[in-house]
């Protein structure tokens, strides 16, 4: 996976995360967007309602969720994984905001997004206990030109 053509977990130790024996990543990703939904004129005089003869289904924007982990070698260290990664989804390509998001096993697309929303991460390993601090977390992001 590469962000605005950087590898994530090279920049900040993150990765996309799937639960085992799921691809709720990929099935996001994959989900077609809604249609846009067509005008209607509703007449009193008239039985339902009228469309145009041509109804030009056009696509919707689309908001996907994708669960990610990152980790770090002490908290201190996780924490700044984490804080990293979150600034970089939030700035995006030039400070401008835009994410292109692209996967090795989905060749040929480039899904062109920005963050809607980050939720609160979950710890894999007690901060405490452990050398190795990893923890999950999803982020929401909008797609307003769907690929399809």
């Amino acid at each position: 996976m590469t962000i605005n053509g950087i590898d994530p977990y090279v920049l900040c130790r993150a990765w996309l995360f799937d639960k085992l024996g799921e691809q709720s990543n990929l099935d996001a990703l994959m989900k077609p967007a809604a249609i846009k939904t067509n005008t209607g004129v509703n007449l009193r005089e008239v039985k339902g309602r009228k469309y145009s003869a041509d109804l030009l289904p056009v696509t919707d924007e689309r908001d996907f969720t994708l669960y990610f982990a990152c980790h770090g070698d002490n908290n201190a260290d996780f924490l700044t994984n984490y804080a990293g990664f979150i600034s970089f989804l939030k700035q995006g390509l030039a400070g401008k905001g835009w994410l292109n998001i692209q996967l090795a096993n989905i060749p040929g697309y480039t899904f062109r997004c920005f963050v809607k929303q980050a939720d609160a991460y979950e710890a894999k390993t007690y901060m405490d206990e452990f050398d190795v601090v990893v923890a999950c977390f999803k982020v929401t992001f909008t797609e307003p030109e769907p690929n399809f």
